[in-house]
């Protein structure tokens, strides 16, 4: 008898990695990004690709305005430095939409 070693997501090479998750929506990535460390790593470019502050609901005040001091803070924060992980966050932001609400 044989025994393999499961081949998991994760086991892919990195450049196939790379050509598969900008295929996920935004909401998968960050449901991959919430389970290793490596998989944070390689989701959050693609989490962070389309960002939208504000609009839809009615937010207490004050909310918008730590809604958009988070997100800012995040952003241009130091990456951490795992494998693959890019050197800034913002380095994945590909469109930031900011509604009228947001400020």
């Amino acid at each position: 008898m044989t025994f393999t070693t499961p081949h998991t997501l994760l086991s892919l090479n990195y450049d196939i990695l790379a050509s598969i998750l900008p295929l996920i929506s935004p909401h998968d990535a960050a449901q991959l990004a919430l389970t290793c460390r490596a998989a944070y790593a390689l989701a959050l470019p693609r989490f962070l690709s389309d960002v939208s502050l504000g609009g839809l609901y009615h937010k207490p005040g004050g909310s918008a305005v730590a809604q958009l001091t988070a997100f800012c803070n995040f952003v241009l924060a130091p990456a951490p430095r795992w494998h693959g992980a890019p050197t800034a966050r913002l380095d994945g932001l590909q469109s930031l939409e900011v509604m009228r609400d947001a400020v």
